[in-house]
């Protein structure tokens, strides 16, 4: 049978499914030639297995007994592990939440879903040729539970060419999967036009059946501080990073706007960072020290800094990161031009330890933003300057579940459901990749889920502001 191929095996029909290319043209398309595979078949939990996958033999028993012992659940997916030729096989955690939209968020690529749910939604969407996958999950969501196997039960076969390897990654792009990503982190930026316009319109229909969608105008932004000095205090926080804080404090220093103060937060170095900046301190009186004696994490790093900052605005600088020469004097320009612009954030650049751009990365612009579509990307972009009221009504940084990460994405998606943010269209930070970044020491399934927390509850304060403004109560 061309393109699919099924069996049935008591009450699961497992469907194989071949990543041919001939879906991605003409009528019989991927998603209509799997409907019409599933049709064909009687069983009462439908599973849907790519070709290049290899099950262990429990995989089946496993999927099907977790639905029949919990009838709240929709779906069971599962992790897998990769194996390349000639290499140990490595395991690949996914994560897939119902209010997660992000099209990261995943089954993988092996899903068990209950036949009754399948019907009641329709299976694939036929007019979707490139994310009808991701479509599907988000379609799923709306009505159902998730439930993940830890242990991995297939595998994912690649070839141990390089090019090769890639070619097969790119087959299976529709579940995107971490390494079907052409960019590891950064996928979502690069999507080729037709698909982000799949992706796009698959994500703002599911905003609507959540009832989070976003189209009310926001109020004007009254600030408190209009008449403070300095007009903008730079909060760095920082642990042990004694060299690479020299030149993020250096590079607000050499830039072309003048009126500032840095706070420096250091949560508890040992390396001589809090010698090097008394240091500097003693040199430039705008640069002040704040000795965080309570817990190492960035969220009460940054809150202890807008707690002291005596400037009108906040803008973030990470202390292994650098400012360009017109960071501050165009972000504020912004500001001042648009008062009802509550956050401004401009591109930024990719650079090595030597501070040299990245290539394969180069410039993120972030041009799908808007305050819907955040939802579904890792990030808004990066320089970040606040209007200082705005982080002080939001109640700050998150120091309980997004202490030391995800703690910049979670404000901003507060800040976009009650202030306008504004996208400064010029590369004004420069965001270093290095073997002591914090980030990439972080677990990857940590990752993932702190992140989809973060939308999770912006999921349900959408809907609860929604219903506020059709029946006029006040926003606070």
């Amino acid at each position: 049978m061309s393109g699919r191929r099924k069996r049935a095996s008591g009450k699961v029909s497992t469907i194989i499914v071949l990543d041919d290319a001939s879906y991605r043209s003409g009528a019989d398309c991927f998603a209509a030639a799997i409907n019409k595979a599933v049709s064909d078949t009687t069983g009462e939990i439908i599973l849907l297995v790519p070709a290049l996958v290899q099950m262990k033999p429990s995989l089946v028993e496993r999927y099907a007994s977790v639905l029949e012992e919990n009838q709240r659940l929709g779906v069971m997916y599962g992790n897998y592990e990769i194996a390349i030729e000639g290499k140990p096989k490595t395991v690949q955690n996914v994560f897939a939440d119902p209010l997660d939209l992000s099209e990261w968020s995943t089954f993988g690529y092996v899903r068990a879903i209950r036949r009754s749910l399948w019907n009641e939604i329709g299976g694939y969407d036929a007019s979707y040729h490139l994310a009808e996958d991701y479509d599907l999950r988000l379609r799923l969501g709306a009505r159902c539970e998730f439930a993940r196997i830890d242990e991995p039960l297939y595998d994912i076969a690649l070839p141990a060419d390089a090019a090769a390897r890639r070619a097969v990654c790119a087959s299976l792009s529709r579940y995107f999967t971490p390494e079907t990503s052409a960019v590891s982190g950064y996928g979502y930026l690069f999507l080729e036009s037709n698909l982000r316009a799949e992706v796009e319109r698959a994500f703002f229909a599911a905003l609507r059946r959540h009832g989070a969608f976003l189209s009310h105008r926001n109020p004007p932004l009254v600030c408190p501080h209009a008449s403070a000095k300095p007009a903008v205090s730079v909060i760095i926080p920082t642990h042990d990073r004694k060299l690479l804080l020299r030149r993020a404090i250096q590079s607000v220093l050499e830039g072309n706007f003048r009126d500032f103060e840095i706070i420096v937060v250091d949560n508890g170095s040992a390396d001589g960072t809090v010698e090097m900046v008394e240091q500097m301190a003693q040199l430039e009186s705008r640069i002040r020290l704040i000795r965080n004696h309570g817990p190492n994490q960035i969220s009460a790093a940054l809150n202890l800094g807008v707690k002291s900052a005596r400037g009108k605005y906040i803008s973030q600088l990470d202390s292994d990161d650098e400012y360009t020469r017109d960071t501050l004097s165009q972000q504020i320009a912004h500001l001042e031009a648009d008062p009802n612009c509550g956050l401004a954030i401009s591109y930024y650049e990719v650079i090595d330890e030597d501070s040299r751009t990245v290539p394969e990365v180069g410039v993120i612009r972030h041009d799908e933003y808007d305050r819907n579509n955040i939802l579904r990307t890792s990030g808004a972009g990066a320089v970040r300057t606040w209007h200082r009221c705005v982080i002080e009504s939001l109640g700050g940084f998150d120091e309980q579940t997004f202490g030391s990460y995800a703690e910049d994405y979670d404000l901003v998606l507060k800040a976009s459901e009650r202030y306008d943010v504004g996208r400064v269209p010029a590369t004004l930070y420069r965001c270093r990749r290095h073997q002591t970044n914090t980030e990439q020491h972080l677990d990857a399934q940590f990752r993932a889920e702190t992140k989809a927390e973060a939308r999770r509850r912006a999921i349900l304060r959408r809907r609860t502001l929604n219903g506020n403004i059709e029946t006029g109560l006040a926003i606070i």
